[in-house]
């Protein structure tokens, strides 16, 4: 991104606080390509470009200034990247993000823990395996990240892993899911399909583990894990409480 990107991004978006409700039950629907009204999966063939990847990687290189690598609107109040670091402080601040939403065990370096920890941010850590040696992502733990980053009172909100690819792209693809169900259009994927989304954002290592999650998430067993939280998964860092 270029400067004057970058600054739109934080115009457009910075001082926007989403009001909007959040997911309400309601009918059930054909999911995005996913799951028709019967019950049955439709096949979706996929092109990958590139590589395909099932290593385990680090966070991205730290980028000189500005946004994380990868980084990304989602929907209002809503935002994606890669690994975070202190060249990125100033854009972060700039977002003036409620919610930070870590998918991975990685610590913050120092100058961005102390800002966490001084700005009112809420700050999840919720690690999930990537989809590799047979793991997938536990039902339990995407439905607290779903409670979270579908609460408006969370946003402006931030959700990454370590480049912003493959966990963040398949918990976005659960977001959309769930979107899709209760024909939330202002949080649906571009065009409908988020398996195209997850590529696009996932090039050129894209994870076939990854694709066969996303044809297989069920709306309806995903609504009902977050309707059984009995605990919510508490911010490291927190002004007033989770709502």
């Amino acid at each position: 991104m270029d400067a004057a990107q970058i600054e739109e991004i934080i115009r457009q978006h910075g001082p926007h606080i989403s009001t909007s409700n959040g997911l309400a039950t309601g009918t059930t629907q054909s999911v995005c390509r996913l799951t028709s009204s019967s019950g049955n999966k439709t096949p979706c063939r996929v092109r990958f470009k590139g590589s395909q990847s099932a290593e385990e990687s680090g966070p991205a290189s730290p980028t000189d200034k500005g946004p994380p690598h990868n980084f990304s609107v989602v929907a209002t109040g809503i935002f994606r990247s890669a690994f975070p670091y202190e060249t990125n402080l100033p854009f972060l601040m700039g977002m003036q993000f409620r919610t930070i939403v870590t998918l991975v065990a990685t610590e913050f370096d120092q100058e961005t823990a102390t800002w966490l920890a001084s700005s009112g941010i809420k700050h999840y850590r919720i690690p999930i395996p990537a989809h590799k040696d047979g793991k997938t992502i536990p039902v339990a733990d995407l439905a607290q990240i779903m409670r979270i980053i579908t609460n408006p009172c969370n946003h402006p909100l931030l959700i990454h892993c370590n480049k912003g690819k493959h966990r963040t792209g398949c918990v976005v693809a659960s977001f959309r899911a769930l979107a899709a169900h209760n024909e939330r259009t202002d949080w649906v994927a571009p065009g409908g399909d988020f398996i195209a989304e997850y590529v696009r954002h996932s090039e050129p290592k894209q994870r076939q583990a990854d694709v066969e999650f996303i044809q297989g998430l069920s709306p309806r067993d995903l609504y009902m894990a977050i309707a059984a939280i009995e605990e919510p998964v508490k911010p490291i860092t927190a002004y007033g409480t989770d709502r």
